[in-house]
């Protein structure tokens, strides 16, 4: 029964994979394919003879299921090195533990990474979910990924114990299920996951006292910089705008653009600090980081790297170098972009 149904996973997969294509404005569109092919791989691996060069892929799995759950929720991901080496570690444990020389301290190591990171966006799901501003994804993410993050765990746990073949059948019923479900309401759930970038001036979602309350919003994040608390959340927020939580949640998203509430604050953080490291150049970088509302220096690193693509230090360095070049430039005023919130 196995290779029937992994056959049919198999194809499943490959088919939304092949069609997310054409699907504009998906957050994390890459990665989720790449998921999908990688999930693909692992049943056609089932389905056939187990061809020995399909394996490699197949043992580097888990990275990319784990990025493809968390870029599809806009997750925190890590950086594409890092994963980079978690894959290198996967294979080498997974071909020294199951290949040869059949290494069973290297096959442990396997199974508990790969184990981890089936389990770790499931983790990072419920510690952040009030971050989501998508509503609909939010109701949407209990059964999807439900699903699919049990997924992984149970062929993690059944290749561990030696059920390997029990808990690739049952990965296989449940992976189809999970593509079923995606194939019959497509149409939703690319309202819900998809959405083209919303500026700031474009609120014709709000009605009218909507459109009041974010004129407090942008007025206490931008002239009373709220962000600046390091324990500022969204229902701390929300009490101080002495709104309902899935009210400000809807006007932040539709709004202001933002679909996840740790990267809304982020760009008004980093907008402040690139503002103080044009001006400053005697401040440490912690201690911007520190009055900007960041409990620590690594935190402010990992947001800024995502944010601009480059580390605090090398940026600072760049602008440094830029105004010593264009010495005219230097003495003009930076841009004010703290009212500038980026579609998150």
């Amino acid at each position: 029964m196995l290779p029937l149904l992994a056959a049919a996973t198999a194809s499943a997969l490959l088919m939304i994979a092949l069609w997310l294509r054409h699907v504009a404005y998906l957050p994390g569109r890459t990665d989720i394919r790449l998921g999908l092919i990688s999930g693909s791989a692992f049943y056609i691996y089932l389905a056939s003879q187990r061809p020995a060069w399909l394996l490699p892929l197949v043992l580097a799995g888990p990275v990319a299921c784990n990025r493809s759950l968390k870029a599809g929720f806009e997750l925190p991901l890590r950086r594409p090195v890092t994963d980079a080496g978690v894959a290198v570690i996967l294979l080498t444990a997974g071909l020294t533990g199951y290949i040869w020389p059949h290494d069973a301290m290297a096959a442990r190591l396997y199974d508990g990474l790969a184990l981890y990171l089936f389990c770790e966006p499931l983790g990072l799901m419920i510690l952040k979910w009030s971050d989501d501003m998508v509503e609909g994804r939010r109701r949407l993410r209990v059964a999807l990924i439900g699903i699919s993050a049990i997924i992984g765990p149970v062929v993690a746990i059944g290749t561990a114990t030696g059920s390997g073949e029990t808990a690739a059948t049952i990965g296989a019923a449940l992976t189809l299920t999970l593509s079923f479900i995606v194939s019959a309401f497509a149409p939703r759930l690319l309202n819900t996951w998809r959405a083209p970038p919303i500026t700031p001036s474009s609120t014709p979602a709000l009605d009218a006292r909507e459109q009041k309350i974010l004129g407090r919003l942008r007025a206490l994040m931008a002239t009373d910089e709220a962000f600046r608390d390091p324990a500022l959340t969204l229902s701390s927020l929300a009490r101080r705008l002495e709104v309902p939580e899935h009210r400000l949640r809807r006007i932040i998203h539709l709004g202001e653009g933002g679909r996840n509430f740790s990267l809304y604050l982020n760009s008004y953080r980093i907008a402040a600090i690139k503002a103080a490291l044009e001006t400053d150049e005697d401040i440490t970088i912690l201690a911007l980081a520190l009055e900007a509302g960041y409990n620590s220096l690594s935190a402010f690193n990992r947001a800024f790297m995502a944010s601009e693509g480059v580390t605090p230090t090398a940026y600072r360095r760049a602008r440094m170098a830029a105004r010593t070049a264009n010495p005219i430039a230097a003495t003009e005023p930076a841009p004010d972009t703290t009212t500038a919130v980026k579609a998150t």
